[in-house]
């Protein structure tokens, strides 16, 4: 078990943890809704933290400030999807501030 422990580096938590708290607090989302939106606030996290890092030219200490902000966005991403697409015609009048 400590082996594991030790695996685990702080932005794996970082993500963990955002993607959690965000998928825990969406009461309109079912289980398996909230189970999608977790794994795909992980995905993002992990796919995209290095390069971003990278791109915006910041340091390692930056690594878990930028992991979390993505897990909390790719969560959120999916949630508007599941959101919109419970009533798709009205995707486009919602972006123009006509619809509900």
């Amino acid at each position: 078990m400590q082996e594991f422990l030790d695996s685990v580096s702080a932005k794996h938590l970082t993500m963990i943890a955002g993607a959690l708290m965000s998928a825990l607090f969406s009461a309109d989302l079912s289980k398996l809704q909230r189970v999608l939106a977790f794994g795909t606030g992980l995905v993002v996290a992990s796919v995209c933290t290095d390069p971003l890092l990278g791109y915006l030219d910041l340091g390692a200490g930056w690594v878990n400030v930028v992991a979390g902000a993505l897990a909390l966005s790719g969560n959120n991403l999916v949630k508007w999807v599941l959101r919109m697409s419970k009533d798709p015609s009205q995707i486009l009048a919602r972006f123009k501030g006509q619809g509900k």
